[in-house]
């Protein structure tokens, strides 16, 4: 007659065993991008910036997690970009865009561990075509086991010439931001323009 585990060695054993279940997942960036609308001051000059590990390559394994604006003389002049490695939830990797070379002040945003960023917000001084950034907010989503975790509560800072804030730049529940175009003139960041793509799970 075979022997019966205990009750709480059992449930042991299948706790162990839905956790490698759950282990053997894999996220992925699937599809093609698709872009969105500009949020802050629509300037005609968009640089892009890829998750990848080059300038013109972007990667399937990176999400956006934080951003950081670096001021000169009040002046928003450079921009970070932190992307997290979806699949290890731990590497990360930081991409830059300048409009100058000397940085003061600098300002983070960024979604709680083992969210991912899907939705961009900025707020600028509504100063016509010369607008700057003065405000960034963002809010994330992440993978539980119920499904898909929202983010309520978004994560911002504002500046005090923060006049307006303009209609956020937004991918859907359930996928990420793939890569971010960057609007400015000759001198300042003037708004942030999300690309995303589907996310899919995979064994």
């Amino acid at each position: 007659m075979p022997r019966r585990l205990p009750m709480l060695t059992a449930l042991a054993v299948l706790a162990a065993s839905a956790t490698a279940f759950a282990a053997s997942y894999q996220f992925v960036m699937t599809g093609d991008r698709h872009g969105t609308t500009v949020t802050g001051y629509d300037a005609p000059t968009k640089d892009r910036i890829l998750n990848g590990t080059c300038d013109v390559c972007p990667s399937d394994d990176w999400a956006l997690r934080a951003i950081t604006i670096l001021e000169n003389a009040d002046t928003p002049v450079f921009v970070v970009f932190d992307w997290t490695d979806i699949k290890s939830g731990g590497a990360t990797r930081d991409k830059g865009y300048p409009r100058g070379s000397r940085y003061g002040k600098a300002h983070k945003v960024e979604v709680p561990t083992g969210f991912f960023v899907n939705k961009v917000q900025v707020c600028t001084n509504d100063k016509g075509t010369k607008s700057e950034i003065k405000g960034v907010r963002v809010w994330g989503f992440k993978f539980g086991d119920q499904g898909i975790l929202e983010q309520k509560d978004p994560v911002s800072f504002e500046q005090p010439n923060c006049a307006k804030w303009t209609d956020p730049s937004t991918c859907p529940v359930g996928e990420m931001i793939s890569d971010v175009y960057v609007a400015h003139d000759d001198q300042r960041i003037q708004g942030l323009k999300v690309a995303c793509r589907v996310v899919t799970r995979r064994r």
